[in-house]
């Protein structure tokens, strides 16, 4: 529902933008003025303070003086006199005079508990041919209210001066934004309302300011309206192609999110049961240990110890993949190349797994042609990693009695390639898409052999991070061969 104009008085409008715009501009100005009169006058009044106590300090100094003799004659008199002098000074709230012993001689003013200002004390020495002694004290409690009171009085006076000068600035805003702004508003908005109930509005507003640049504006898109209307037309069929076309794509980046959903859901199932497994394992042994610690032969107590230690690598060699898998994909994985041998890495490996081949009776054979000190430019505990992976894989997923041929050539182009092959289940032909995926198991998700689904991917990652190729075939109940290759630094094997 418009409201475009509200009756202020009897045959003036003032339209709704500019009681916006009064409504803001008002209270601001108002605000700033009065805040800036109030700064000035807070200044003033606080050197005005500052002047009177300076001339107060000097006042008690001299009747300081000239009060000596009178209180060492213990004229009363006397004393009246001058605190009567001093006492009609408007800054002076009270006045108390004291003999050298500390009793009140005599006061004027205010009592000395109510509150005031400030207070000052002056000791009062008489000179005679004795020299200097004390004859009394003075205290004086001085006040700046009649300062204070002159200040309010003034901002007063300021903050009405400000109201009227601004009522007076509103008028003349108020004239010369219906001249000069008001009017042409006026007529743009019916040319608006035209146009919305089909017509084509136009404005007509005679000035170069920017106004009428707006109104020459508003005439110019009311043209290339129609024209639009057209182009429009065409457009939208090619939006509609477009719009199919985006669909389908949504449809299946869809479609591949459910499946990457899926698989983290497969994967948060089998870390559960992954890291379970070890904890419990873990924490049962441990509990054993505690409650039976005295009855545990030391052959049974090496036993438990030693589960212990293998369910605490197997956590930690969980939650490493995981580690460098998240590494990988947020690319935050520090990669360092350098040249390294790859059959000193290789062997070591072998080495280190042979204990693991030899628990599920899984035969290694390792042959290469290459001798040593030559070097592929890679992270050598990433390329490590890569073999470890490879090797451990073949061993897990192999039969019993199975065996592992693994193998270090030179060959096309100057390239370095490992290759694991095992006697294993292998793999079918519709799981060979799936097989670096992360978290996917390739259906082994109810098997007994543990596993996270990321050992492969993570090689895979780590083979593309470091410049190199990875492959594999595989035959269902015949095995499975994985080949990883890199450049020789040099280009050629020696």
């Amino acid at each position: 529902m418009e409201q475009p104009e509200t009756r202020v008085w009897p045959g003036r409008y003032v339209s709704i933008v500019e009681l916006r715009f009064l409504a803001i501009f008002v209270p601001a100005l108002f605000l700033v003025l009065v805040l800036m009169t109030a700064g000035y006058e807070w200044h003033s009044y606080s050197r005005a303070s500052q002047h009177l106590k300076q001339r107060l300090g000097a006042v008690a100094s001299n009747l300081s003086i000239i009060m000596a003799e009178p209180l060492d004659r213990r004229d009363g008199r006397q004393i009246r006199l001058l605190m009567a002098s001093v006492i009609a000074d408007d800054a002076v709230a009270a006045f108390a005079i004291y003999d050298v012993d500390g009793a009140l001689i005599d006061n004027f003013g205010v009592p000395q508990d109510e509150p005031v200002e400030w207070r000052m004390s002056q000791f009062v020495n008489f000179a005679d041919q004795d020299g200097l002694r004390q004859v009394g004290r003075l205290e004086i409690a001085f006040t700046d209210r009649h300062l204070w009171e002159q200040t309010l009085n003034r901002l007063g006076f300021a903050v009405l001066s400000v109201g009227v000068m601004l009522l007076a600035a509103l008028v003349i805003v108020h004239v010369s934004y219906s001249r000069s702004i008001g009017r042409p508003i006026d007529d743009l908005r019916r040319a608006f309302r035209e146009t919305r109930d089909g017509a084509r509005g136009r404005v007509t507003w005679d000035s170069d300011d920017e106004i009428g640049d707006l109104m020459t504006a508003f005439n110019a898109l009311q043209d290339r309206e129609e024209k639009s209307l057209d182009l429009l037309k065409q457009t939208q069929s090619d939006l509609e192609r477009r719009v199919r076309e985006r669909t389908h794509d949504l449809e299946q980046a869809s479609t591949e999110a459910l499946l990457a959903n899926r698989a983290k859901t497969q994967f948060l199932a089998a870390m559960s049961h992954e890291f379970r497994t070890p904890l419990n394992a873990t924490i049962g042994f441990a509990s054993l240990l505690l409650e039976d610690a005295d009855s545990i032969s030391p052959e049974r107590r090496s036993q438990y110890l030693e589960e212990i230690v293998r369910s605490g690598d197997i956590l930690l060699s969980l939650l490493s993949k995981l580690l460098d898998y998240s590494e990988l994909e947020t690319g935050t994985l520090k990669i360092t190349p350098e040249a390294v041998d790859p059959l000193v890495i290789v062997e070591a490996v072998i080495a280190e797994e042979a204990g693991r081949a030899a628990q599920k009776a899984v035969h290694l054979d390792f042959q290469t042609a290459l001798a040593g000190g030559n070097k592929i430019f890679v992270d050598g505990a990433r390329y490590r990693q890569i073999v470890t992976n490879l090797l451990v894989n073949a061993i897990k997923y192999n039969r019993s009695d199975g065996r592992v041929f693994v193998s270090l050539d030179s060959v096309r182009d100057g390239r370095c390639r490992l290759t694991v092959r095992d006697t294993g289940e292998g793999i079918s032909d519709a799981m060979h898409d799936k097989v670096f995926i992360p978290f996917d198991r390739l259906g082994r998700e109810a098997g007994s052999i543990d596993g996270a689904g990321i050992g492969l991917a993570l090689v895979k990652q780590l083979t593309t991070r470091m410049g190199g190729e990875i492959d594999f075939t595989s035959v269902v109940n015949e095995g499975s061969t994985f080949w990883v290759e890199f450049p020789f630094v040099s280009g050629a094997c020696a």
